[in-house]
């Protein structure tokens, strides 16, 4: 079953829950609070729920409206810590919007033993395959280098159970 998300601006939904309403880890709250997000947006109190649940969703909103924690809170919260191998796949259209979403990852797994990495074009293959040792739950990366890792099968998809295509259009480009 697969869920179709538009917003704009004018379209507000009135009660808007909480991210404890959401049932979002209590872990990932701390760093939200510490970034002075203290409720959650309209794509994010609807995209939320579904990917917590395991539904497919695709989700369109304008910049600026908290799509990357839409998508990042319950993905994280969806990671079995205690499993160190790759459970989730980011696939992002260049190596700026990569290092965006490691940056938000490790503000919102400070203090998880959740691991992330970014897998992207320009950088040292060998050093990513070196960090790949230690196991991240969460790779992001790009198509290309991601398919590198997988050719010369540095990069197992054996546990991924998620895999977020952010700006798909400019990904399928």
């Amino acid at each position: 079953e697969s869920f179709i998300i538009r917003k704009n601006v004018e379209k507000r939904i009135l009660m808007q829950p909480s991210f404890e309403a959401l049932r979002i880890d209590p872990a990932l709250l701390l760093p939200l609070q510490a970034m002075n997000i203290e409720s959650p947006t309209p794509i994010q109190a609807e995209a939320i729920p579904l990917i917590l649940a395991g539904k497919d969703v695709i989700a369109q909103s304008q910049t600026g409206t908290g799509k990357t924690l839409a998508y990042l809170l319950p993905t994280l919260h969806n990671i079995d810590q205690s499993l160190k191998q790759l459970q989730v796949m980011v696939l992002v259209p260049t190596r700026e919007l990569g290092m965006q979403i490691i940056h938000e990852i490790e503000k919102l797994t400070e203090h998880s033993p959740i691991l992330a990495q970014s897998l992207i074009g320009g950088a040292s293959v060998s050093r990513q395959i070196e960090k790949l040792r230690l196991h991240p739950q969460i790779i992001v990366g790009t198509p290309g280098r991601i398919l590198e890792l997988i050719k010369v099968k540095k990069l197992s998809m054996h546990y991924v159970q998620t895999i977020v295509v952010d700006e798909v259009d400019q990904v399928f480009e």
